[in-house]
C-alpha cells in the first residue's frame, strides 16, 4: 500500500527534475517570461490557492482513490465543473439554460450508475433486466392461454403436423 505523503513527495521530486529545467530554458530563450509576484497580497493569494486548489484537493482526491477505486476517483473529477457552476448559480453569479441542467443531470446519473456497478462487481443490471423482461413476456404469454412452442416427447414420433407443436 502506497503512503500518501510518500506519493506526494515523489510527485514533487519528479516535477522538480522534469519541469524546472523546462521553465529555465523557456525563460532563457524568451519563449515565456517568468517573474515573481510584486506584492505581498499576490503572494498570499498564490499561497492560499496553491494550498487549497492544489495540495488539499489532490490530497482529498488521492484519499478518495484509496477508499474507492481509481475509476471512481477519476470520474468524480468530471463532476467538479458542473457542481462549481451550480454553486455559482446558487450564489447569484450565473444563470444558465435548461440544456446545462440536463447535461449536469446526465453526468450525475452516469456517475451514480458507474459507482454502483463498480461497488457491486458481480452485479450485471442489464442481464437482470433482460431476465425480468423475458420472464414477464413468458408470464403474459401463459396468462393469455398460449402454450409453449416446445416439441413434446409424444409429438416427436407422430407424422401428423398438427400434433408436432404442443397444443392441448
Amino acid at each position: 500500500m502506497l503512503e500518501i505523503p510518500m506519493f506526494f513527495g515523489f510527485v514533487g521530486l519528479s516535477d522538480t527534475i522534469i519541469i524546472l529545467p523546462c521553465l529555465l530554458i523557456w525563460d532563457f530563450t524568451g519563449w515565456e517570461c517568468f517573474s515573481l509576484p510584486p506584492t505581498n497580497d499576490l503572494w498570499t493569494l498564490l499561497l492560499i490557492d496553491g494550498f487549497v486548489g492544489t495540495v488539499l484537493s489532490e490530497l482529498l482526491w488521492l484519499w478518495g482513490v484509496f477508499l474507492t477505486s481509481p475509476l471512481i476517483g477519476t470520474l468524480s473529477l468530471t463532476l467538479v465543473t458542473p457542481l462549481s457552476i451550480v454553486y455559482s448559480i446558487f450564489v447569484g453569479k450565473a444563470s444558465l439554460s435548461w440544456e446545462f441542467f440536463l447535461g449536469a443531470a446526465v453526468m450525475i446519473v452516469a456517475f451514480v450508475c458507474i459507482t454502483l456497478l463498480d461497488n457491486y462487481g458481480n452485479w450485471d443490471p442489464l442481464w437482470i433486466l433482460m431476465k425480468k423482461l423475458f420472464n414477464a413476456a413468458r408470464r403474459m404469454r401463459a396468462h393469455r392461454g398460449y402454450e409453449s412452442l416446445a416439441i413434446t416427447p409424444q409429438a416427436s414420433h407422430s407424422t401428423d403436423d398438427s400434433t408436432a407443436i404442443g397444443s392441448s
